[in-house]
């Protein structure tokens, strides 16, 4: 409380001033105090029960500065600090479940340039950090960070250079299991750019990077990738509607995870007479790895054409020419579609259609093959099949999308077996990000021998009117196999979709209803989704927003049914010109296999400030139940923050 009193005598904003030829700029922060009584109640599957309570004292300073010495353009520093004096003890009861963002504990940035706004300059950055999080209120973790590196910069007409080396490390510690994640990464990057007109642009990368990954229980895992890129960007025209696109780079790694990969993109854009576009692609990808190689040529081209500003048509042609060691492919496509909008009487109507067909010819030995880098978008609510049948489950590698965290299965993600393919599924609180892509490697026992022509139409329309008030809308996908030889069609995905839908937007409310009626030979399913959302403004007194999303699943086949529902709101309340009262509220649940979830948070403060001195206090209740696991917190808060 001394130092609390003490800042408050301080004047809210630090004017400039001056130590020899260090010159302060600006010098501002704030001290909190605060205290929280917590209670937490942990009901394991074994029925083991642990009750911790705690009284929980924090402070904490946060600091600000820039500053120069001699002259702004010598050296310029950039300072951050958010220090907590009296939070040294480390125990599994500093995270509070129901606040998504991340508690700071403590953080250093220094950031330092000398010689800005020169022709050469220099940027030094070192940075320091703990905090607290809750991955999705399912698992509470720590997190250290220590960064550092430095940036050298030439600019200038002829050929401006960017030469950097950083330090990237940082510890993750989940503090009920114990499980740790480090991971240390040494990077040396250099670029230059180049340009030859006023629109063209060339850039030349390099980069050497030093990677070290330890996961408890896992193989400790240490990879050297070195790898250039090359980008080039030539406008044919002075609004860059014609244009050449070309992307090369080459990566080497070494150490626990060795390969070698290039890749080459070009992309051809030109404008043509008579309202037609013309855009031809071609890509290059070779991947070897031990005793696996994988090399495939993509050649791709479209031709659109603009009818008024109503109607969008195009005609494209793609061939794909796969080889790895085991097999050969080849794939013909050839495709039309079009798009139109329209206004109508009160509203505006679109529709969209496409019909392609794919021919897709692989020869080669009976034997076990491997796919590489196959991308899932994981998001709640939607299933997600692995691309081939027959995958061998011990097989499967799952990554994110930089390849340098590897996912854990039973952690991580599920893999969850839907007749002869397996359905990946992400679990809440583990590493892997709500709508995150990963890629997937893995072996399977697909024929390694045949032949089929696939069939893909897909129809949409929807309509709005007065103004977007209401709006209705039906899409149609299907896909289905003719010309098969050497494979059996149970394999081959069969799917027939329809979805249809409607939204209504009155004042502050927006509804709809979704239904999906999905016919597969694979995992047919019936889904109905249900969503309201509401905006209220009332002349900046009261602020109010609630949002509703509830879907179901009907798996047919598998005769399981999936359940998923989510609410949330908050509102804000504004008692007198310098106190308001805040609630928040959520409630998810899921139900299914893998996934159960029954959660609820609550969280209810008010606000108030006399001069520069704020005052937070307020309550929170958590409570979860996560397949079979359940947690039941509680606090009570009051929080005391001077600026400056």
């Amino acid at each position: 409380m001394v130092l609390l009193v003490w800042v408050s005598q301080l004047p809210g904003q630090v004017r400039r001033f001056s130590i020899g030829a260090w010159h302060i700029q600006s010098l501002n922060g704030a001290v909190s105090l605060g205290g929280d009584y917590r209670s937490r109640r942990i009901t394991f599957r074994s029925q083991f029960t642990e009750q911790p309570q705690v009284f929980y004292f924090d402070s904490r300073i946060d600091l600000r500065s820039q500053s120069y010495i001699w002259h702004p353009n010598f050296m310029f520093i950039d300072l951050t600090a958010q220090l907590s004096p009296f939070n040294r003890r480390r125990d599994v009861f500093l995270t509070v479940p129901n606040r998504t963002e991340s508690q700071v504990a403590e953080n250093f940035r220094l950031q330092t340039t000398f010689f800005r706004q020169r022709p050469f300059s220099v940027n030094l950055f070192a940075n320091w950090g703990r905090h607290f999080t809750s991955r999705e209120f399912a698992t509470d973790v720590e997190v250290f960070n220590r960064d550092y590196g430095i940036t050298a910069s030439l600019h200038n007409r002829l050929l401006p250079v960017n030469l950097s080396f950083s330090r990237n490390g940082w510890e993750q510690t989940e503090l009920l299991t114990g499980r740790k994640f480090t991971s240390v990464r040494k990077a040396l990057r250099s670029t230059t750019y180049k340009s030859f007109g006023k629109n063209d642009r060339h850039q030349l990368s390099y980069a050497y990077e030093d990677y070290t990954r330890d996961f408890t229980a896992a193989t400790r895992v240490r990879n050297r990738i070195s790898s250039i890129n090359l980008q080039n960007f030539v406008p044919f025209d002075g609004g860059r509607r014609s244009s050449f696109n070309s992307i090369i780079w080459y990566t080497s790694q070494r150490g626990s995870q060795t390969f070698r990969r290039f890749q080459a993109i070009e992309r051809l854009d030109i404008q043509l007479p008579h309202r037609l576009a013309f855009a031809g692609n071609y890509q290059f990808f070779r991947f070897r790895q031990s005793d696996f190689t994988s090399r495939q040529h993509n050649v791709m081209g479209r031709l659109e054409h603009q009818l008024y500003q109503s109607l969008r048509s195009r005609v494209f042609y793609e061939y794909t020419n796969l080889s790895q060691t085991t097999f050969d492919e080849k794939r013909h496509t050839v495709g039309i579609g079009l798009n139109y909008r329209k206004k109508i009487p009160t509203g505006r109507l679109t529709l969209s259609y496409e019909v392609r067909r794919r021919n897709e010819d692989r020869r080669g030995e009976p034997t076990l093959f491997r796919v590489v880098d196959e991308e899932h978008t994981l998001r709640a609510g939607e299933l997600v099949l692995l691309g081939n049948p027959f995958i061998d489950p011990n097989s499967v590698v799952v990554t994110d999308l930089t390849q340098t965290i590897i996912y854990v299965a039973g952690v991580d993600y599920l893999l969850i077996p839907r007749g002869d393919f397996l359905e990946i599924r992400r679990i809440p609180g583990g590493r892997i990000p709500v709508g995150a892509t990963v890629l997937v490697d893995y072996q399977t026992e697909r024929p390694i021998s045949y032949e089929f022509d696939v069939n893909n139409r897909t129809f949409a329309t929807s309509v709005n009117l007065f103004q977007q008030l209401v709006e209705l809308y039906f899409r149609y996908h299907s896909q289905d196999f003719d010309n098969i030889q050497g494979t059996t069609v149970r394999i081959l995905k069969t799917i027939h979709q329809k979805v249809y839908g409607g939204r209504l937007a009155v004042a502050f409310v927006t509804g709809g209803v979704e239904v999906d009626r999905t016919d597969s030979n694979i995992l047919p399913y019936r889904s109905t989704r249900y969503y309201l959302s509401l905006n209220p403004y009332f002349s900046g007194t009261l602020q109010m927003t609630l949002t509703t999303n509830w879907q179901q699943y009907d798996l047919i086949s598998e005769r399981e049914k999936q359940e998923f529902f989510y609410t949330t709101g908050n509102l804000r309340y504004r008692l007198t010109r310098t106190t308001r009262l805040n609630l928040v509220g959520q409630y998810r649940f899921q139900e299914g296999r893998g996934l159960d979830l029954n959660l609820t948070g609550l969280r209810a403060e008010i606000q108030t400030r006399y001069r520069m001195l704020y005052i937070t206090g307020g309550v929170e209740y958590f409570h979860r139940n996560f397949t079979g696991e359940k947690t039941r917190f509680s606090n009570v808060f009051l929080r005391l923050q001077r600026q400056f």
